[in-house]
C-alpha cells in the first residue's frame, strides 16, 4: 500500500485494538495526541526507522513485529500496560520507556543488534510481570529490579557464540527470582554460564527444544543458593551450580 505517512493528529483513544501493518511505503507512522488504547499492533512497516507515541499514558498489549529498519521506540509518557512485545526488529537498539511502573511482561525477541536492556526506573526494586528473551545474539545485560516476582525464560539460538544476558540489579546486589526460570536452548554447542541468580522460588529447567546437542555442554549457576525444584528435559549436557 502505498501510503507514505499514517497521521491521526487529534486522535486521543481508541477504545478497542489497532493494527498497522503491511504498508510498504510508510516512513512515518504519527498518534501525536494519543493517551489510550487497548492492544496496539505494528507489523511489517519496512520503511519506519522511528516511532513514537508521545503522550500514550495506558494501554494493553503492545506488539512490534518484523519492522526491519526499525531503530528507535519512545514512549515517554507510558506509566501502564499489558505485555511488551518486541520480535525480529533486527535494528531496534534504542528502547525508551522510562515512565512505565506497571507492566506485565517484557519479550524480546529476535533483536539482533541489541546489546543492552535497560528497564526503567519505576522497576528498580521489583517486576511483577514475565520476562521472555529469545533469538538476541548479542544481548549481554538486563538493567534492573533485585526481584523478579513472574517467570523467566532465556531460548539460545544455534552456536557457541550466543550470548545469555546477566540481570544486573539496580542496587547492584543478586537477583532473586520468586517465579520459574526456564533456559531453552536449540541445537546449543558451547558452555553457559549465569551468574548474579541467588535464588529461584520456583523450578529451574534447563532444556533442548529441538534434538539433543551433538556436543554436550555445561550450564553453570556460580551464584545460586536456592531453588525451589528443578527440571531437565532432553538435555545432553551437564548442570553445575
Amino acid at each position: 500500500v502505498n501510503l507514505p505517512v499514517i497521521s491521526f493528529p487529534s486522535l486521543t483513544t481508541i477504545g478497542e485494538n489497532a493494527t498497522i501493518s503491511y504498508l510498504t511505503a510508510s516512513t512515518d507512522i504519527l498518534f501525536p495526541e494519543l493517551t489510550t488504547v487497548n492492544k496496539l499492533t505494528f507489523q511489517q512497516l519496512p520503511e519506519v526507522k522511528e516511532l513514537s507515541l508521545p503522550k500514550l499514558s495506558s494501554m494493553g498489549d503492545l506488539t512490534i513485529y518484523t519492522m526491519t529498519n526499525l531503530t528507535s521506540l519512545s514512549l515517554p509518557n507510558l506509566t501502564t500496560c499489558g505485555i511488551i512485545s518486541l520480535n525480529s526488529s533486527v535494528l531496534l537498539t534504542d528502547i525508551n520507556i522510562p515512565s512505565l511502573t506497571d507492566c506485565q511482561g517484557i519479550s524480546l525477541n529476535g533483536l539482533s543488534e541489541l546489546e543492552e536492556f535497560q528497564f526503567p526506573k519505576g522497576f528498580d526494586n521489583s517486576f511483577t510481570g514475565s520476562v521472555t528473551i529469545s533469538n538476541c545474539a548479542k544481548l549481554t545485560q538486563l538493567f534492573g529490579p533485585s526481584e523478579y516476582e513472574g517467570d523467566i525464560t532465556f531460548t539460545l539460538i544455534k552456536g557457541a557464540e550466543t550470548l545469555i544476558p546477566q540481570l544486573v540489579a539496580a542496587n547492584n546486589t543478586p537477583v532473586s527470582l520468586k517465579g520459574n526460570l526456564k533456559i531453552s536452548t536449540k541445537e546449543r554447542t558451547g558452555d553457559i554460564e549465569i551468574s548474579n541468580i541467588q535464588s529461584v522460588g520456583g523450578t529451574l529447567q534447563v532444556t533442548t527444544s529441538s534434538s539433543k546437542p551433538l556436543t554436550p555442554f555445561q550450564v553453570s549457576f556460580p551464584d545460586l543458593e536456592k531453588a525451589g525444584s528443578l527440571s531437565t528435559t532432553d538435555y545432553g549436557g551437564w548442570i553445575e551450580s
